[in-house]
């Protein structure tokens, strides 16, 4: 059996990772540019969640006031921290439209928790493009099931239509980790996966592909926006699962339960496919909160992550919703 901490010991480094992933982006947002214009409008078919076709990219929107926006979250940043309110941050910020954006502190490193959901579901939902039916397989959803793996237990999470004791299948719970970060339905997938040697040796290897670090402990700091933003670049790009793959794990995502991060920096009845993670640090009594995402807007959607590290749950809550609304203002008036 291979274990899901063995990831962070053989993955490449994460610059030469994320360059194999702009290849396969094909177009450059990996650098900032636009792309060309190469059918008309009218030829694109609508697909709500990702980009239709990379020659349906649009650059009609001029970029966003990225200096002044940039400096603004840089600044608020310092003040939380010297508040007290704060330990530290990190940001970026990327519009899907034309690649522009920024990062802030992204060499910073964060637990990731239930971030690492999204990789291991990129993993299955892998397994099913390459195994048709591996998603309608059923299991037991139970404790025993997940390999005598101690549950962590969480604070942000809303109940799952899972009941214990009862059998479910792989997409069932699947879809219960992604829209309400439910543990246990994880820590059985990954039991799943880590059972038989081809499937565990495709979890390794996609976490390897992703640039993602798995951490040796549930406290280990080894996450930054960097990482996690690219995830869902890659969905929006259709540019790792295949177009079913990449929808299927945007819509759960968009119907993320937890809305009190980026969700709460944005108008109501905004549309955001989004993954948040909480830890409590008990080494040291420190708190991780992060909320990674894309938020669409109208036909200007972009990639926001947000990682922080402090005290108080409900302050790092207040940081993210901060962020996010500077960025949705800034956006919005653009778009004006």
């Amino acid at each position: 059996m291979v274990a899901l901490q063995d990831v962070a010991q053989i993955g490449e480094p994460l610059d030469s990772n994320w360059q194999k992933l702009c290849l396969l982006a094909a177009v450059a947002f990996c650098g900032g540019a636009g792309s060309s214009l190469l059918y008309e409008q009218s030829a694109c078919p609508t697909l709500p969640l990702r980009l239709q076709d990379f020659a349906c990219l649009t650059t009609e929107a001029g970029p966003v006031k990225l200096p002044a926006l940039q400096d603004g979250i840089r600044a608020l940043i310092v003040r939380k921290e010297g508040a007290g309110t704060l330990m530290r941050a990190g940001v970026l910020f990327q519009r899907l439209s034309d690649g522009h954006g920024f990062s802030i502190g992204d060499e910073q490193m964060f637990v990731p928790a239930s971030l690492l959901k999204l990789p291991v579901a990129f993993a299955i939902l892998m397994l099913e493009a390459q195994q048709p039916g591996t998603l309608a397989q059923e299991l037991p959803y139970t404790v025993e099931q997940a390999a005598g793996q101690v549950i962590p237990s969480q604070i942000e999470v809303s109940a799952s239509d899972l009941s214990l004791g009862q059998r479910y299948t792989l997409e069932s719970m699947l879809r219960a980790v992604i829209v309400h970060s439910d543990n246990l339905s994880y820590y059985i997938l990954v039991a799943y996966m880590n059972a038989e040697r081809e499937r565990a040796a495709l979890l390794l290897r996609t976490f390897r592909e992703l640039g993602i670090r798995d951490p040796r402990d549930l406290e280990h700091e080894a996450a930054s926006v960097r990482e996690y933003a690219g995830l869902f670049r890659l969905l929006y790009n259709t540019a790792y699962l295949d177009a079913s793959g990449s929808e299927k794990l945007l819509g759960w995502l968009s119907e993320s339960s937890y809305d009190k991060g980026i969700g709460a920096g944005t108008p109501s009845g905004t549309r955001i496919a989004n993954k948040f993670a909480e830890r409590v640090v008990v080494s040291d009594e420190t708190r991780h909160l992060h909320d990674c995402g894309i938020v669409y807007t109208e036909d200007d959607p972009y990639v926001l992550c947000v990682m922080t590290k402090g005290r108080n749950f409900a302050a790092l809550q207040e940081v993210i919703s901060d962020v996010s609304s500077a960025v949705y203002s800034t956006v919005a008036a653009d778009r004006r």
